[in-house]
């Protein structure tokens, strides 16, 4: 495949990208809302109590800076693998999640 026809596949595959990420986005933060909202109403009447202690020692972990840094660094080496298209996906997710 030619340089032109990669950077053009890049693009469209960005756009697509960034446009579907935008939806699924959009879903899951509403679904994720009315699930933290419906906890805390039921913890509020009593009829559960939730361990937010228990939740931070579950979560802690995924979100620790090393491992963060390791998921940025495998992250850097997929986008880096094929430059051309790279190049021209990243400008077309960023203008799909705009669109």
């Amino acid at each position: 495949m030619g340089f032109l026809e990669t950077v053009t596949l890049g693009g469209l595959a960005g756009l697509v990208t960034g446009i579907f990420m935008k939806r699924v986005g959009i879903v899951a933060a509403i679904i994720a809302g009315l699930i933290f909202v419906t906890l805390q109403l039921l913890s509020y009447l009593g009829f559960i109590t939730i361990n937010w202690s228990g939740v931070e020692a579950a979560v802690g972990p995924v979100l620790e800076s090393e491992r963060l840094r390791g998921l940025w660094a495998d992250f850097a080496r997929v986008m880096t693998r094929n430059l051309p298209f790279a190049a021209a996906f990243v400008p077309g997710f960023f203008i799909g999640l705009r669109f």
